[in-house]
């Protein structure tokens, strides 16, 4: 099974780091468990709420066709 990814760099970064800071410093097993999810969903770069949502924080150009990211204001737009 091939995942596609759905997740910017940047929002990989945040959910690696986020994730392996939650996983470190909670106490809770459940909060542990989140984190280390949140971790691992950054370095697969896939989220599977994105994906139930058809949403993508990838950059235009590595979109696959059909598929709708944030929308992102433009110059001309402001």
């Amino acid at each position: 099974m091939l995942l596609k990814q759905n997740v910017g760099p940047v929002d990989r970064l945040a959910r690696v780091v986020g994730g392996a800071a939650l996983a470190l410093l909670a106490r809770h097993p459940f909060i542990r468990a989140m984190g280390i999810f949140w971790a691992l969903e950054g370095v697969l770069g896939y989220c599977l709420w994105y994906d139930l949502m058809n949403v993508s924080t990838l950059p235009g150009d590595r979109q696959a066709n059909g598929e709708e990211g944030f929308p992102i204001p433009r110059e001309a737009d402001l």
